[in-house]
């Protein structure tokens, strides 16, 4: 992924979400983990081991669900289950 559809595809909706990004602080191929410096800031996170068979999936489901509980996603109620990017 090149400098600009990084920007475009994963730092714009991140700062929209109201995070805040530092570009290139973190190698690619790195897999993320949210952690907090407190005992009272870890609320959550996800790991995963690299032997799992639906790495992939399993990740995505937890990237959507941060997605939707942090606001950057939300799901709306129709048929079929759908959701929106929030622009602002």
């Amino acid at each position: 992924m090149g400098t600009q559809e990084r920007e475009r595809k994963v730092y714009r909706p991140l700062r929209r979400a109201g995070l805040e990004v530092i570009p290139d602080a973190v190698p690619d191929g790195t897999m993320p983990f949210v952690f907090g410096y407190r005992p009272e800031d870890i609320v959550g996170g996800f790991s995963h081991q690299y032997e799992t068979p639906r790495l992939v999936e399993r990740l995505n489901e937890d990237w959507y669900n941060l997605a939707v509980s942090s606001g950057l996603l939300v799901r709306t109620r129709r048929s079929r289950p759908t959701t929106r990017l929030c622009t602002g």
